[in-house]
């Protein structure tokens, strides 16, 4: 169940791969504090795949619908850190998204209602240009989400990165812990609740939780975030079936 809505207390979210514990996501946080005191910071995940946005996008865009109303995102996966690159905020059903115009926050544009998006200004003379993330899009980030003016820029002809991507891509975008492997494929958009897949050369069969199939045996279901999962009861699906992020599901 998705929770309710409380605009009058909505966090600033961290969406990064910077990892825990690292100093990196701490002096993002610092850099919110120092200008949002107030405001909560939550970490929304922080363990994403090094260097890869496009599957990220496809992440944030199921993981944004369980946001508070009123909530932002500073989001960063950034291989392109200090290049010319723009900073964009997209506004929506509610929630502000910031990060860089590299996909990360494509997906999320084509699923919100009402999306809009503007360019943030160029980053200060000082920022850093190996911490765009601590220096640019989290006091930008604080600033819009407590009000306070930002020159926001129209994109102009140039439409965003990822805007030809498609609305799902059958490809795995995250691993957890266990070995549960993402796909950024969502269950209610065409796969039968029957249908078997054919993947790592095993057969796939859905299930509703890990204790409907043996141990040991693979199996697809729809997750908590709605899109489709493939998991080994008590084993780990990314080692055994050869599933790694950013590679298709079915060859390719």
């Amino acid at each position: 169940m998705k929770p309710e809505h409380d605009a009058g207390a909505a966090p600033i979210f961290l969406f990064t791969d910077f990892g825990l514990p690292a100093p990196y996501v701490g002096q993002m946080k610092a850099a919110i504090h120092r200008t949002a005191p107030a405001v909560q910071v939550v970490d929304l995940c922080q363990d994403l795949t090094p260097f890869q946005p496009r599957p990220a996008a496809y992440l944030l865009a199921a993981l944004v619908p369980y946001l508070p109303v009123g909530a932002s995102v500073v989001a960063v996966v950034d291989p392109g850190v200090g290049t010319e690159r723009r900073g964009l905020v997209l506004k929506g059903s509610g929630i502000r998204l910031i990060g860089p115009d590299n996909g990360l926050l494509a997906i999320t544009g084509h699923r919100l209602v009402d999306a809009t998006w503007a360019a943030l200004p160029d980053p200060e003379s000082d920022a850093c240009a190996t911490f765009h993330g601590r220096d640019w899009f989290a006091p930008a980030a604080a600033q819009l989400h407590t009000g306070q003016p930002q020159m926001l820029h129209d994109l102009g002809d140039i439409a965003p990165v990822g805007a030809p991507w498609p609305e799902d891509w059958a490809a795995v975008i995250y691993v957890d812990r266990y070995g549960n492997a993402m796909t950024g494929l969502r269950a209610d958009r065409g796969m039968r609740q029957d249908q078997t897949l054919k993947i790592g050369g095993r057969t796939v069969r859905p299930a509703r939780t890990f204790a409907d199939v043996p141990v040991g045996e693979a199996f697809w279901y729809a997750n908590s975030i709605g899109l489709i999962e493939i998991a080994i009861n008590q084993g780990n699906a990314a080692h055994q079936l050869g599933l790694e992020v950013g590679r298709p599901l079915f060859g390719g």
